[in-house]
């Protein structure tokens, strides 16, 4: 009788013990159906949060931008410097008849060129033609033709062998890279000068677009950016206003403006027009009867100046940023304000014609840019370009 006592009692036991260990192995099973997991003590590491954007994919050429770089970008000040603050941008068509009428009746002294710059620009034939297309094209040209192999075979691009015909050079250099030299020629007879001083002028402000246009166009391969011939043709044009300002400001003024920052420029020309170099420009693209959707998207270059940029950043204002950046970083080359070692510090600084520029170093598209700036790449392919240029000034 006690044994069967006993085994009962080891046996309740038993079922004890089988019911809690059931009980918390429940507790502890994950699943669907299983009950949820006990809230977490308030010691327990907190879950990982989102991941951020990553840098754009890099290119398989050694140009493309590195990932981007916390230390090279540093998040852009809360409020725009004062005198930015107080820059407001006049438009031209903000401008009273009278006076547009005035600037348009000075800039007719500007010759138009050739009609085959229509062509050249025409978004068709940047977004399909092929290297023989290009090639016609300028042949059909013989005086642009000539300066472009002229072009071609200066120590400008440092081929080792001389190229003789178009058709070899855009093998060589690249379609787009020929087709800015040829649109170069193409408008540099329409600006000359008998003043020496302002010949060389025009010469730097030739040199800096030609860098701008460059290094726009390789920024634009690197970034994954669509239809870069495009973006590197609009940087060259954004320029026009520049050579225009010659027949409308004393010499004098042009030439003291000449080296100074974008914000400056924009100040003093306002104060002596009413406008700006780039709506200038315009109104001469307009009297030569460009595209108007071109000319929208050259204005828009200069104004990132003063523009806070879209929230969310939207893949036109990457474009515009990109095209900006290759104008200011090749005024301060050609000049000689800047160094390509330095340029990564010049982007991120306190330059107010940088301000706005620095919040689109958030965007996926660009987040790379900064540190492509200060690699060793980014100074092998530029210091050739910009001394060669620099050299070659009158």
């Amino acid at each position: 009788m006690k044994l069967l006592t006993g085994l009962g009692v080891l046996v309740l036991v038993l079922l004890g013990l089988a019911w809690l260990w059931r009980r918390r192995g429940g507790a502890n099973r994950s699943g669907p159906s299983g009950p949820s997991a006990p809230p977490m003590s308030p010691k327990a590491p907190k879950p990982p949060g989102p991941r951020p954007l990553a840098a754009p994919a890099q290119a398989p050429a050694a140009s493309a931008p590195p990932r981007g770089d916390s230390a090279l970008s540093p998040p852009p000040p809360a409020a725009p410097p004062a005198a930015l603050a107080e820059l407001r941008w006049v438009p031209r068509a903000s401008l009273s008849e009278g006076r547009q009428r005035a600037i348009v009746a000075a800039l007719q002294r500007v010759p138009q060129p050739s009609r085959a710059l229509h062509q050249l620009i025409a978004p068709d034939f940047l977004a399909q033609a092929s290297s023989s297309d290009l090639a016609d094209l300028i042949q059909g040209e013989p005086q642009v033709a000539a300066k472009v192999l002229a072009a071609v075979n200066s120590p400008l691009f440092g081929l080792q062998a001389p190229v003789l015909s178009i058709g070899p050079a855009v093998t060589y250099l690249g379609l787009n890279t020929v087709r800015g030299i040829c649109l170069r020629y193409m408008m540099e007879d329409a600006f000359q000068a008998g003043d020496p001083a302002v010949k060389r002028y025009f010469d730097q402000v030739w040199g800096a677009s030609t860098l701008a246009s460059e290094l726009s166009l390789r920024l634009a391969q690197s970034c994954h950016l669509p239809d870069p011939g495009a973006l590197s043709t609009q940087v060259l044009l954004s320029f026009l206003g520049r050579l225009a300002m010659a027949s409308l400001l004393p010499s004098a003024t042009l030439l003291a403006l000449a080296d100074q920052d974008l914000l400056t420029r924009c100040r003093r020309e306002q104060a002596e027009l009413g406008l700006c170099a780039s709506e200038v420009g315009a109104l001469l693209m307009q009297a030569w009867q460009l595209p108007e959707p071109l000319i929208q998207h050259v204005n828009a270059i200069d104004q990132l100046l003063c523009s806070p940029p879209p929230r969310p950043l939207s893949p036109g204002s990457q474009r515009q940023a990109l095209a900006y950046l290759g104008a200011r970083l090749g005024e301060r080359l050609m000049w000689g304000r800047l160094q390509p070692a330095d340029a990564a510090q010049q982007v991120l600084g306190p330059d107010p014609d940088f301000f706005y520029l620095q919040q689109h170093w958030q965007g996926r598209a660009l987040a790379g840019v900064p540190a492509w700036l200060a690699s060793p790449d980014w100074q092998r392919s530029l210091s050739p370009l910009c001394q060669a240029l620099q050299a070659g000034l009158r």
